[in-house]
């Protein structure tokens, strides 16, 4: 975040630093890529014969960015997830993903029988244990609509942007579920303030419309603040 009060020429400043700063990281992950992948996968897309993909790749490009100054859980899992969209040959989250702070909270809910120290440790084998978890026949006996919304919406990504399968899934992906993770807390700070939605239940769409209605008439403008 930038430094508190800064302003002015003093807040660009900063911006382009922090900028400069994760340009020249993202060349460091572009040179680790390629020394894993292939000299020549960034040119042809193909691999190389002994090229390390899969979840060994990204536990070794995970440790690399946490090793950077500055480079946090969050950072580090939004470089996991660009490289993994932009280069699905590699797989690199095809098994785990990394896990921000964001989604502490969500975990906090869902495990509250783990003290509060290893959850916060161990959000990586919390999120592989909740993927295990969430089998088709699991997900359509929490919500049968999911599954359906998740081929319409995969679907139409990828007709929107040429995307492949191999990018947008059609079922519940690793680094799709940290995401949910993640964003739940602004759902229940921002829109479900009235905690309509409790645990295992299926949200209904009249009452969530209802709390999203009060979310906004308690939101003050900006000009009000």
């Amino acid at each position: 975040h930038p430094p508190a009060g800064a302003a002015g020429s003093e807040f660009v400043f900063y911006i382009v630093d922090r900028t400069a700063r994760f340009a020249e990281l993202g060349r460091r992950v572009h040179a680790f890529l390629e020394k894993g992948l292939g000299r020549n996968f960034f040119e042809s897309g193909q691999l190389a014969k002994d090229a390390v993909i899969g979840d060994a790749l990204r536990v070794k490009l995970e440790g690399e960015l946490l090793a950077e100054r500055e480079v946090g859980p969050t950072m580090a899992k939004m470089f996991l997830v660009s490289t993994h969209l932009a280069f699905p040959q590699a797989h690199l989250l095809d098994a785990s993903c990394a896990v921000g702070d964001g989604a502490e909270q969500a975990f906090d809910y869902l495990y509250p029988h783990v003290q509060a120290r290893a959850r916060s440790a161990h959000r990586a084998v919390l999120l592989d244990a909740l993927t295990a978890q969430l089998d088709e026949e699991a997900l359509d006996r929490l919500e049968p609509r999911l599954r359906p919304m998740l081929r319409f919406v995969g679907g139409a990504a990828r007709a929107r942007f040429g995307l492949c399968v191999e990018q947008v899934s059609d079922s519940v992906t690793p680094f799709d579920l940290q995401v949910h993770l993640c964003e739940w807390r602004k759902f229940r700070t921002r829109v479900d303030r009235m905690r309509l939605c409790r645990r295992g239940s299926v949200l209904d769409r009249t009452r969530a419309l209802r709390a999203v209605e009060a979310a906004r008439r308690t939101r003050k403008s900006p000009s009000g603040r």
